[in-house]
């Protein structure tokens, strides 16, 4: 079983928190803030991307093939961890879509590399391309 880890960005501070308990998290912001609303939880997806780092919901990927780059947005939607992108995109061995599960493209042995590159908070403008 994986260990259960979150972050949480601070949306006055712009600043990440990292923590494998949300209730230390929910208690360290009491103290930075009273305004549940002030910062935002992601859930790690329990992958890594093709450096190892920890790939969280809210994180922006590169998904490269041989033949094609995109970047797309990790989020959870319908029980599962996607890739999504605003523009449908293909992928070598799935069809045209907006969506893709994420364990889907990270477990593709070789053929998908994935690299978080950014986050929604910091840098929403890499989904622009």
């Amino acid at each position: 079983m994986r260990p259960v880890k979150f972050r949480a960005y601070h949306q006055m501070l712009k600043q990440f928190y990292y923590g494998s308990d949300v209730f230390l998290l929910k208690e360290l912001f009491g103290r930075v803030s009273a305004d549940p609303d002030a910062y935002e939880l992601n859930q790690w997806t329990g992958l890594l991307d093709k450096v190892g780092k920890e790939i969280y919901e809210g994180d922006i990927v590169s998904l490269k093939t041989d033949y094609e780059k995109y970047e797309a947005e990790v989020k959870w939607d319908n029980g599962a961890y996607i890739v999504h992108n605003k523009h449908p995109f293909r992928m070598t061995g799935f069809t045209s879509q907006l969506d893709y599960w994420l364990r889907d493209v990270v477990m593709v042995d070789g053929l998908v590399k994935v690299e978080v590159i950014g986050n929604i908070y910091e840098s929403k403008h890499l989904l622009d391309k």
